[in-house]
């Protein structure tokens, strides 16, 4: 097992740790005291801090660009909501809101693309065998509508047959290496697949074309484009795990993950249990990130490819 770790002097007399690394303006007795969330994820901090008020699989480090400062968790999650464009607010899974700080400038991190999928009446036709073509880094994948996929409405057959594309994608074994896809609601009765790179990386290039009379499919642009603007954040809820934004510039699928677009993840770990590493005596005892181990994939709080390519040390079981 391969950790990251810091020391800290036990003190019998204050009843505390006393952190090696806190603050030097701070004084003695609120050195080991200070736990709250805002120290934890503000411009200053240590590796027991972040141990102490999150919980374990969460990644953390030292960052050095302007939106990225000290020592915090990394500012990435999936959305436990989709939010509409011009909402005021996003919703995060249980427990993890905590880990942003209003001035945040939440992104679609990962380079991506909109995919807006309409129709006019009478919609898309399944006796036309009408197809939508989406083409990734020059594979193109077709689509052709079925009578399942006709809805009682025009939005109810566009979010069929979002769907269905979204699952060619995934069942196309070039394409599903490459991206992911989720849909949300557009203008009504149209639907927006968001596709992004699933290394957090590439800019692969993408177009769409159709063959229908009344179903129309509409690319936001010809290549992947990382850090996608939502909006900033202004306050931080950790009781219901909610925060609110500037007007989303865009809306944002279910389970989309988002965070801080300029969080270069430098000097980065996993998040260990709250466990000594060493305790000889009540003298020390050290807090630790994860570099190398192996870990339950579907207990993380947060995992993406990025990270993965990163931490290949880090094994997911």
């Amino acid at each position: 097992m391969t950790m990251r770790y810091e020391s800290y002097l036990y003190d019998d007399e204050l009843s505390g740790f006393f952190s090696v690394l806190a603050r030097a303006t701070e004084t003695t007795p609120t050195r080991y005291t200070r736990l709250n969330e805002a120290y934890a994820t503000g411009s200053t901090g240590a590796i027991r801090k972040l141990v102490k008020t999150f919980a374990p699989g969460f990644f953390a480090g030292s960052g050095t660009s302007t939106s990225l400062v000290g020592n915090r968790i990394l500012p990435r999650m999936t959305t436990r909501t989709a939010t509409a464009a011009n909402a005021t607010s996003i919703s995060f899974p249980v427990g993890t809101a905590g880990i942003f700080i209003p001035t945040d400038v939440l992104s679609i991190i990962a380079p991506s693309v909109r995919l807006t999928i309409s129709s006019s009446s009478p919609g898309w036709s399944a006796s036309a065998n009408d197809t939508i073509t989406v083409t990734v880094n020059g594979v193109a994948v077709t689509y052709t509508v079925v009578a399942g996929d006709i809805g009682g409405s025009l939005a109810a057959t566009n979010t069929n047959v979002a769907a269905k594309v979204i699952g060619a994608i995934a069942a196309n074994s070039y394409t599903s290496r490459l991206v992911s896809g989720l849909s949300v609601a557009g203008t009504s009765p149209a639907m927006v697949i968001v596709f992004w790179a699933k290394d957090f990386t590439s800019l692969y290039s993408f177009t769409t074309s159709v063959s229908s009379t009344n179903g129309t499919s509409t690319a936001s642009a010809a290549v992947f484009a990382p850090n996608a603007a939502i909006g900033t954040i202004s306050a931080v809820n950790t009781v219901t795990d909610v925060v609110t934004i500037s007007a989303a510039s865009v809306s944002v699928p279910l389970g989309m993950p988002i965070g801080v677009a300029a969080s270069s993840p430098e000097n980065l770990g996993m998040l260990s249990p709250e466990v000594p590493i060493d305790l000889l005596y009540r003298e020390s005892q050290n807090y630790a990130l994860y570099l190398e181990g192996d870990v339950y994939g579907s207990r993380l709080p947060y995992m993406d490819g990025q990270l993965a390519a990163l931490y290949p040390e880090i094994r997911l079981v």
